[in-house]
């Protein structure tokens, strides 16, 4: 006759039935989200940006910040020139221009 299977075999059995139905439960839940446009087309296409392009959403962002900065800077300071650099660029120094 057959021997008996051990305790940790029939442990490592259910584990295995059990890690099977789990991967088959989110196989399918996978596939009805499939009508949520997140299809494999969809997906190569965005690799293929990201190739193109592999920092367009950060310029993005950065684009984003530097007009929302530029904004902000003309609402704090409405009179000033948005120049880079001192407001008294080209005034001479009272002591340069004495010599």
């Amino acid at each position: 006759m057959a021997k008996p299977i051990p305790l940790l075999g029939w442990i490592l059995i259910v584990f295995t039935v059990m890690l099977i139905t789990s991967l088959f439960i989110s196989l399918f839940s996978r596939l009805k989200e499939k009508g949520q446009r997140s299809n494999w087309a969809n997906t190569v296409k965005k690799a293929g940006d990201t190739l193109r392009d592999p920092f367009a959403e950060e310029n993005k962002k950065i684009h984003e910040l530097s007009k929302r900065v530029q904004r902000l800077k003309a609402k704090t300071y409405p009179n000033e020139h948005s120049q880079n650099g001192n407001h008294e660029a080209g005034v001479k120094n009272e002591h340069q221009s004495h010599r």
